[in-house]
């Protein structure tokens, strides 16, 4: 059957797959480590087939907090001690 979290719309509906349902978990794994958690996260297998069917997964920026300023500013500052 599969995990569900990698599971692809195909399997989910209850067809037959095939090859693509590798490239599917692949991409799933893919944006699990980009983004520390899996594209669905619903508390029940089921829950997470429902998410599969019928929303797209959230965009990854949306996830991730907005680091730039942050990252800038600390390269700024890690400069000016260098030429010190």
């Amino acid at each position: 059957m599969g995990t569900a979290h990698y599971m692809p719309p195909e399997q989910a509906r209850g067809q037959k797959v095939d090859h693509r349902a590798d490239v599917y978990g692949l991409g799933t794994i893919l944006y699990t480590n980009a983004d520390r958690r899996p594209p669905y996260e619903e508390e029940t297998p089921q829950a997470n087939h429902l998410g599969i069917l019928n929303s797209e997964p959230p965009r990854p920026r949306s996830l991730v907090p907005d680091d730039s300023a942050r990252t800038s500013s600390s390269s700024s500052s890690e400069r000016s001690r260098k030429s010190e």
